[in-house]
């Protein structure tokens, strides 16, 4: 089974997260600031673009990036940072705890909201509704047994969480 995650990481990501991120040997991702993608100052709509052709999930530091601006289940999905004024070694451990989490899975179609204390995941219901589930940190077990939960008809094919 492929787990490979695959990102697009913003230009407001800052590079000393970048490294922490790649160095996950699970993650497969790109750094719009990486003089070979080009993507150096683009605007939110285009990198979305990017991310959807791609298949990548776009993760930001940014809350404008989010469900009201794009709309969940129209993209491979959303990690939004929300450890303002948090060093990015702080928030370098809370992605790790995120891949540890056995949660990763549901950040495809939906958006996330990675914060010191935990994760909150926004996803469609069956019926098109919005579900929006915050789980504590200390309260994740490690690689956790899920229902499903999102569903979506997003259909570029799923990147293999």
């Amino acid at each position: 089974m492929k787990t490979d995650l695959l990102l697009l990481l913003d230009q407001c990501v800052q590079l000393e997260l970048v490294n922490a991120i790649r160095a996950h040997r699970s993650i497969r991702a790109k750094w719009v600031n990486d003089e070979s993608e080009g993507l150096a100052g683009a605007g939110d709509d285009a990198l979305m673009r990017v991310a959807s052709s791609e298949n990548r999930i776009l993760v930001t530091v940014e809350g404008r990036i989010n469900e009201k601006k794009f709309k969940i289940c129209t993209h491979p999905g959303i990690i939004v940072f929300r450890a303002k004024k948090q060093h990015e070694a702080v928030r370098a451990e809370i992605f790790r705890s995120f891949m540890r989490s056995g949660h990763r899975s549901r950040a495809y179609k939906a958006v996330t909201y990675l914060k010191v204390d935990g994760v909150t995941f926004k996803e469609q219901r069956e019926d098109g509704t919005t579900a929006e589930t915050y789980l504590p940190w200390q309260n994740i077990k490690r690689h956790a047994h899920r229902e499903k939960t999102n569903y979506c008809d997003y259909q570029a094919g799923h990147p293999g969480i």
